[in-house]
């Protein structure tokens, strides 16, 4: 005869069940009493145009049509007249043996140094700075601070070989400067050297839009404008870099005529340059063409972030006509009583009403003023009331 376990069959029964009557009376009660809640956050909404673009500046292309050139200037840094921007050599191996000869002088300067305040320090000492400049290191690898990472390692190569696993200062030393007679002397090893004729920002990059000046674009009509920003450019050949002269940089843009009507020349507006500038740049309407079906042509300088601005060319951006900061509530959360706007708290386990401003309805949410200086208003962080049934001021909400 078969054996079963009734019990065994009943109690998984009961507990779905079970679950079931749970989840009818959750369902049940959140359609009769639909409560939720959100956060009030401080936000920046922009009423922005899009527009696509050439950014101009005075620069001149670099070039340099012989050798093996090995550049020196750093990019986005200022070399002054007269400055070094590259060097220029036969070969290679010229090129190495320069590089070889340089990290080695820097190596010496350090350990003289080094030497001279060496009596002062202990085993211990010099253990705790070399896990210090292992955490410096990782931390500019990581922001890609190439030129503080190079300085660190070398710092860090050498301090590692004054521990006493190696040889003492005074042999290195003589091992350095024995390779550095075997190399001979490095200005040897040049062709020449290309300097700055004027004082500008070298960048390496070149585009072949260097040869663009700021006197040409100024004057094109909306036709002309349209045409050069659909250009495309070669790079020249046998381009070492660039250098941009001034501190003022300029956009030509194009835009449709009602999007900009308030604009004259002489105004200032706000221009976002989205991932390539974090900030949006205050930017001054040098010109305004004429309206063509519809279209005119912007012309916009500014004096500001001139080594971002550098890395820009043919772009896309956002002329800001406006913008809105306040605190940002769920649409569904505002009420009104034909006088006044306003939505409810929740203070504690009671519902508070307090009065809003609306600066800006966004469709699904709204903008409405953060007052800090009115105790009875909303501010940011506060618990706002979605949606609940029976809502008052003083309401108990559980």
């Amino acid at each position: 005869m078969k054996k079963t376990n009734l019990i065994m069959r009943i109690v998984p029964i009961a507990v779905f069940a079970a679950i079931i009557v749970y989840i009818g009376v959750y369902v049940i009660r959140a359609v009769d009493d639909p409560f939720s809640t959100a956060t009030a956050t401080l936000y920046t909404v922009y009423d922005s145009v899009g527009t696509r673009g050439v950014v101009v500046r005075e620069e001149e292309a670099i070039i340099y049509p012989g050798g093996m050139v090995s550049i020196s200037a750093e990019d986005g840094s200022r070399v002054a007249a007269g400055g070094e921007i590259a060097a220029v050599y036969s070969s290679e191996e010229d090129i190495r043996k320069a590089e070889r000869a340089a990290f080695l002088v820097s190596q010496a300067e350090y350990l003289d140094a080094l030497a001279a305040g060496r009596e002062a320090d202990s085993p211990i000492d010099y253990e705790a700075k070399i896990k210090s400049l292992v955490r410096t290191l990782r931390s500019e690898l990581e922001s890609r601070e190439a030129a503080e990472a190079s300085d660190t390692a070398l710092e860090l190569q050498t301090l590692a070989f004054n521990t006493g696993a190696n040889a003492s200062i005074e042999d290195q030393l003589a091992a350095l400067n024995t390779e550095l007679e075997a190399i001979g002397n490095p200005s040897s090893l040049r062709m020449t050297t290309i300097f700055a004729g004027r004082s500008g920002i070298f960048q390496s990059a070149v585009d072949g839009w260097e040869s663009l000046t700021p006197e040409y674009a100024a004057s094109l009509s909306v036709s002309q404008a349209e045409a050069l920003i659909k250009e495309t450019r070669q790079v020249p050949d046998s381009a070492v870099g660039k250098l941009i002269y001034g501190e003022k940089w300029y956009f030509l843009t194009l835009a449709d005529e009602s999007d900009v009507s308030t604009y004259a020349k002489g105004d200032y507006v706000d221009v976002s340059f989205g991932h390539w500038m974090p900030d949006a740049v205050r930017m001054k309407v040098e010109s305004k063409s004429d309206a063509v079906d519809g279209k005119v042509a912007l012309w916009l300088s500014s004096t500001r972030a001139l080594s971002e601005a550098s890395v820009l060319r043919v772009q896309n951006a956002d002329i800001i006509r406006s913008s809105y900061d306040g605190l940002r509530v769920p649409r569904r959360a505002l009420h009104t009583d034909g006088s006044e706007d306003f939505v409810y708290v929740l203070t504690g386990l009671q519902a508070e009403r307090k009065t809003v401003t609306i600066l800006l309805d966004a469709g699904d949410f709204y903008i409405i003023r953060s007052e800090t200086g009115r105790v009875d208003a909303v501010h940011a962080g506060d618990t706002v009331i979605v949606t609940g049934k029976g809502l008052y001021d003083g309401k108990v909400v559980k």
